[in-house]
């Protein structure tokens, strides 16, 4: 019998942040996110914080080295931290992670390079767009994870 998805609420969404990230574009995405009953968190390269575009301390909620993919629900790639991610290792395994276990992924057009390398880009659920990337993952979100996704990879 067809239904109506239930009500997305209390998924923990992994917000990959780094130095240079646009604090106001990730504060109005942790606003989005938690009103939409979401728990969004600050995931940055180090404990502490990380230094926005605009020179100022933004915290994180927790380092890389202790934020396994497998405790999120879903990732968020703001604008301004691609090109950082794309040097770290541990970045890219947690979302190479979260694509394989079919989890949904949003990110800024800037990231678009970070996809391709990491070869997730046009898989199903990895969405791209320069608006409300909340609303986009939050779209994606409503479906939890993606098995045909995995599928696809495992038949490769």
């Amino acid at each position: 019998m067809d239904r109506a998805p239930p009500l997305v609420r209390g998924r923990r969404i992994a917000i990959l942040v780094g130095d240079g990230v646009d604090s106001a574009i990730v504060k109005t995405i942790v606003s989005d996110l938690t009103k939409a009953g979401q728990i969004p968190e600050l995931i940055g390269p180090t404990a502490g914080s990380v230094i926005d575009a605009a020179t100022k301390p933004l915290p994180v909620n927790r380092a890389a080295p202790n934020a396994p993919s497998v405790i999120y629900d879903a990732v968020l790639i703001p604008p301004g931290v691609a090109a950082g991610l794309a040097t770290m290792p541990i970045a890219q395994r947690f979302i190479d992670e979260a694509f394989r276990h079919g989890k949904p992924i949003a990110a800024a057009p800037d990231a678009h390079a970070l996809l391709v390398k990491l070869d997730l880009e046009g898989g199903e659920g990895v969405v791209i767009g320069d608006g409300k990337l909340a609303t986009l993952l939050l779209d994606n979100l409503a479906q939890h994870r993606f098995p045909r996704r995995v599928s696809k990879l495992a038949h490769n």
